[in-house]
C-alpha cells in the first residue's frame, strides 16, 4: 500500500510527539534520592548495633545529599523491625539495618517469623562484626575458662543472654555441648539487664557482645576469660580466644550491614554500597569502631548475601543438633 506525502507527514509528527512526550517523563523522574533517608535499626538505641548504624548514617547522608534518619523499632528479638522493612516499599527510601540475627537465626530457632530473612531483602553492604566475650563475676573463683569448666563440674552453671537464638545464648549451649555440662540458659529482654546480674554474681558468666562486654570489662566490673572470634582481640591481646583454647569450631560472630526490601533497583543498590563503601573504608572510621569494641568488616552488595547464607547454613546445623527453638 503507497503513503502519500500528507500521510507520512502526520506519522512522522506523530512520532516525533510521542518521543517528546517520553522525553519529558524520563526528564521528570527524580533522580534517588530526592527526599530523606530512613534506616530501621531493630533494636533499642545505644548498643553496639545502633552505634555502628549511626556512624555510617552520618557519613552517606554527605554523600547521598539527603538526610538519613535512624529509626529505632526494638521487639521480638529484632523481628518487629526487620518485618517492618521487609513489607516497606523497596524504593530505597526504608531501609534495614540488619544483623546475624534478624537474617540468619531468627529464621532457625522460630517458625513463626513474619517475615523470609532469606528472600524478603535485598543486601546492600555489610560493614562491620564483633566477637562476645566471656565474662564472669568479679567475685567468681574461676579465673580461667578451665577453671570455669571445673567449676561446671561440682554445680550446675547458670549463663546469661539477650534471648533465645541470640549469638549469647548460642554461645553457652555451645560451651555447654563441648563440655557435657548441664547448664541452665537465663535469657534477659536485653543485654544489660543480664549484664547487671553478671556484676552483682546472681548468674555465673554471660558470653556477651563485645562492645558492651569490653567496657565493662576494662571498668573492672567483671572478669573475661575467653574470646568466641577467630583471632584475639586488638583491645584485649591478652585474652585467648576459645579456638586457642582446644574448643572446635568455637566462633561466634556478631555483625551488621544495610540491607534494602527485596525488589530494591539495582542502581540504588549499587549507589548505597558506593556511599557505604566510601564512608567506612577511612582509617579515621575504622579506628573510632575499634575503640568501641568493633571491627570493620566491609562486604558489597554480592560477598554479603554469600555471606548471609554461609551464616545461615552454619548456624541452621548447630539448632537442629542442638534442639534450639523461640516457640
Amino acid at each position: 500500500m503507497k503513503l502519500n506525502t500528507l500521510t507520512l507527514t502526520r506519522r512522522c509528527a506523530l512520532a516525533c510527539l510521542l518521543g517528546a512526550a517520553l522525553s519529558g517523563a524520563q526528564a521528570q523522574t527524580p533522580a534517588w534520592p530526592d527526599k530523606p533517608i530512613k534506616i530501621v535499626v531493630p533494636f533499642a538505641p545505644g548498643g553496639g548495633t545502633d552505634q555502628v548504624a549511626r556512624m555510617v548514617a552520618v557519613e552517606i547522608a554527605k554523600d547521598l545529599g539527603q538526610p538519613v534518619i535512624v529509626e529505632n523499632k526494638p521487639g521480638a528479638a529484632g523481628n518487629l523491625g526487620a518485618d517492618f522493612v521487609a513489607k516497606s516499599a523497596p524504593d530505597g527510601y526504608t531501609l534495614l539495618w540488619g544483623t546475624v540475627g534478624t537474617q540468619s537465626i531468627n529464621q532457625l530457632v522460630s517458625k513463626k517469623l513474619p517475615y523470609d530473612s532469606q528472600k524478603d531483602f535485598k543486601p546492600v553492604s555489610m560493614v562491620a562484626s564483633y566477637p562476645n566475650l566471656l565474662v564472669v563475676p568479679m567475685t567468681s573463683p574461676a579465673k580461667s575458662v578451665a577453671e570455669l569448666v571445673a567449676l561446671g563440674k561440682t554445680r550446675p552453671l547458670t549463663y546469661a543472654s539477650s534471648g533465645v537464638g541470640s549469638t549469647q545464648h548460642l554461645s553457652g549451649a555451645m560451651l555447654s555441648a563441648q563440655t557435657g555440662l548441664p547448664m541452665t540458659h537465663v535469657p534477659y529482654k536485653g543485654s544489660s539487664q543480664g549484664m547487671t546480674d553478671v556484676i552483682g554474681g546472681q548468674v555465673d558468666m554471660f558470653f556477651d557482645n563485645m562492645p558492651v562486654a569490653y567496657t565493662m570489662a576494662k571498668g573492672g566490673k567483671v572478669r573475661p576469660l575467653a574470646v568466641t572470634g577467630t583471632k584475639r582481640f586488638p583491645l584485649l591481646p591478652e585474652i585467648p580466644t576459645m579456638l586457642e583454647l582446644g574448643y572446635k569450631n568455637f566462633v561466634t560472630i556478631s555483625w551488621n550491614g544495610l540491607l534494602a526490601p527485596a525488589g530494591a533497583p539495582d542502581a540504588v543498590v549499587h549507589k548505597l554500597d558506593a556511599a557505604v563503601k566510601k564512608a567506612v573504608m577511612t582509617q579515621s572510621f575504622a579506628d573510632r569502631l575499634i575503640q568501641s569494641g568493633i571491627e570493620r568488616n566491609y562486604k558489597d552488595s554480592a560477598d554479603f548475601a554469600k555471606y548471609i547464607r554461609e551464616e545461615y547454613a552454619q548456624w541452621g546445623s548447630f539448632v537442629q543438633a542442638n534442639h534450639i527453638s523461640a516457640d
